[in-house]
């Protein structure tokens, strides 16, 4: 497991070589050493700095509330639901709910200055009430 220190470095290192342009530009280029937080868009310079395929996706944008109900927070059920549902997938069936089986890799998410990892979602349904959807979190 890298050091603290070596993943500023490293960070630094990604901003030299292009990645991340506006978070180099926000930190003044400089991270080593400092007590300042990262965040999703840092740990993707990382990853992709390392070969790693990272994508980051905002929800922040889409936020409306439609009949009552956070139009934001169910894309972002939606959006996690068929990641892990679509391609490269196992079923398991015992009766209910349906397990999905997922090859694919963790999300991190950055919620109100807190990073979280998704590692899955669940939904179920109630008897006789609606769907709930819930995302299964890893937060050390």
């Amino acid at each position: 497991v890298p050091t603290i220190a070596a993943l500023q470095q490293w960070l630094e290192i990604a901003w030299s070589k292009g990645f991340d342009s506006d978070g180099a530009e926000h930190f003044n280029g400089a991270i080593y050493g400092s007590q300042k937080w990262i965040g999703t868009t840092e740990c993707a310079a990382l990853l992709r700095l390392f070969g790693v395929r990272a994508r980051i996706v905002d929800f922040k944008a889409l936020t409306r509330t439609t009949g009552g109900k956070d139009y934001n927070h169910q894309r972002l059920v939606d959006w996690v639901w068929n990641y892990y549902t679509e391609e490269d997938r196992d079923h398991v069936e015992n009766r209910q709910p349906l397990v999905i089986i997922s090859r694919r890799p963790p999300l991190y998410f950055q919620h109100q200055g807190h990073s979280r990892t998704i590692v899955g979602i669940q939904r179920r349904r109630k008897l006789g009430g609606p769907e709930e959807a819930f995302l299964l979190v890893l937060d050390p």
